[in-house]
């Protein structure tokens, strides 16, 4: 299954992965800023894993500004959570991957009139437009 976006689906890591490296794709389903930390839910068609990026790491200011359904790239080390912070409700709600390395494959934006979402392509990926033009009206 490794490939340049992922040695690991979404949906699974788990315990026995607690250790290893891990790189994840996927569309950001929630993000929630705690100051010196942030954590974002990521999500494939397999599951949701939560990534947290530390204030420290590289890629925290790109993980700051990215939005809800943008679609990234995300790579580090897989830990265990601590017992207060499980997730029963997760299938990988036992583990969390600390992000040392990203990239922004889509970003997603809000449309203010309408509040739909878009999305412009940064990297050429099949059926997309050249790297950084943006979706003709007619795939929205």
């Amino acid at each position: 299954m490794s490939s340049v976006y992922r040695t690991h689906t979404c949906g699974q890591l788990r315990p026995e992965h607690v250790g290893q490296q891990a790189r994840l794709s996927g569309w950001v389903q929630r993000k929630r800023d705690h100051g010196n930390l942030l954590f974002i839910d990521l999500r494939d068609h397999y599951g949701v894993t939560q990534v947290v990026v530390d204030a420290s790491s590289p890629v925290f200011k790109t993980a700051e500004a990215v939005r809800t359904e943008s679609v990234i790239t995300v790579s580090g080390k897989v830990v265990a959570r601590e017992a207060s912070t499980i997730n029963p409700r997760l299938a990988t709600g036992a583990v969390e991957r600390r992000c040392t390395a990203g990239t922004i494959r889509a970003r997603s934006f809000t449309n203010r009139a309408s509040s739909s979402v878009r999305s412009s392509c940064i990297v050429t990926l099949p059926g997309c437009p050249v790297s950084g033009d943006s979706l003709p009206a007619e795939h929205y």
